[in-house]
């Protein structure tokens, strides 16, 4: 192979890495891009690492400060969404930063993963968030919505206090949080609560 293929193979392999933005090897490998190409560009200084086997071009922009955010959404899979205390600390309704990342997954999805907190549900994953590009995190409401759905997980106080203060800083409305129960079939969880989270 002459010089010129060489380098035109790599630029090629190069913008089809950059099209993927952040990618694990075996996504790489599926879109056509070896293995040994990935390792060489990742030597080459081509390629940052992101985490074992997470990569993106060193030309593609990322937002830095959400790093574990985009790992994780990308460890676990297409369908997994940042959702629990990390969304409410996103959302800033909570003081303490979570020890874990939380991410829902697929309630059919049994894999284990030490590393984060795990929410397995059976609630629709396409309702209710929002897609970043590089990680899917649960909209305001549905992280209000969930927690108390999750409250022996997130804690009944956590999620008062943080549906309180998302309605007195203005960051949602009661109208938002209730037809995000009700497009999650959550409405009923939510009714016992209403009247303590929407007291002024």
């Amino acid at each position: 192979m002459s010089e010129e293929s060489i380098i035109l193979k790599r630029h090629s392999a190069e913008e089809v890495l950059k099209s993927l933005r952040v990618f694990r090897t075996i996504e790489a490998v599926q879109a056509g891009v070896s293995q040994s190409t990935v390792s060489r560009l990742l030597a080459q200084g081509r390629l940052v690492k992101l985490d074992y086997g997470i990569y993106h071009h060193v030309d593609t922009e990322i937002d830095d400060g959400k790093i574990d955010f985009i790992v994780a959404c990308h460890r676990l899979g297409d369908d997994s969404v940042i959702g629990g205390l990390s969304a409410l600390f996103e959302y800033v309704l909570i003081p303490q930063v979570p020890q874990q990342i939380w991410i829902l997954i697929p309630h059919e999805n049994r894999g284990k993963f030490a590393n984060y907190r795990i929410i397995h549900t059976k609630n629709d994953l396409s309702v209710a968030i929002e897609d970043h590009q590089d990680y899917r995190i649960v909209t305001i409401e549905r992280a209000i919505v969930e927690a108390f759905r999750y409250a022996s997980k997130v804690g009944y106080q956590t999620a008062l206090v943080a549906a309180r203060r998302a309605l007195a800083e203005k960051k949602t409305t009661e109208e938002k949080i209730y037809q995000a129960a009700v497009n999650l079939g959550l409405w009923k969880v939510m009714i016992p609560h209403w009247e303590a989270i929407t007291v002024s």
